[in-house]
């Protein structure tokens, strides 16, 4: 039950939105969800707003990595930072993870 009322909860309707934030919430040097939801949101609809997260972007490489492209350089965004993310990183911890947990809501993907 808790699994559903949480995306609830924190606002988090879109397909990926809930997927994003439990992967920040695991690397995110804060605690406070409800800014953790809203930097996932904002960066899911910075996905979606560039055409990124379209039917099928999971099943190709060049498809996977635009997403991990746009996704690290949104990251880098100042209203992010109080995430704590290592976007120096060349390879950040949160990055991979945040791309497969994605990939799981790509409807066009092969199951």
């Amino acid at each position: 039950m808790k699994a559903k009322a949480e995306p609830e909860r924190l606002n988090l309707r879109q397909p990926g939105e809930y997927e994003l934030f439990m992967v920040l919430r695991a690397h995110a040097g804060v605690g406070e969800e409800a800014y953790i939801g809203e930097c996932a949101r904002e960066m899911v609809a910075h996905l979606r707003k560039h055409n990124l997260l379209h039917s099928g972007w999971s099943t190709t490489k060049s498809g996977r990595m635009a997403v991990e492209r746009s996704l690290l350089a949104e990251s880098m965004n100042s209203r992010y930072g109080v995430l704590g993310l290592d976007t120096e990183a060349t390879d950040p911890a949160f990055l991979q993870p945040a791309i497969d947990e994605l990939a799981k809501t790509d409807g066009g993907a092969r199951t």
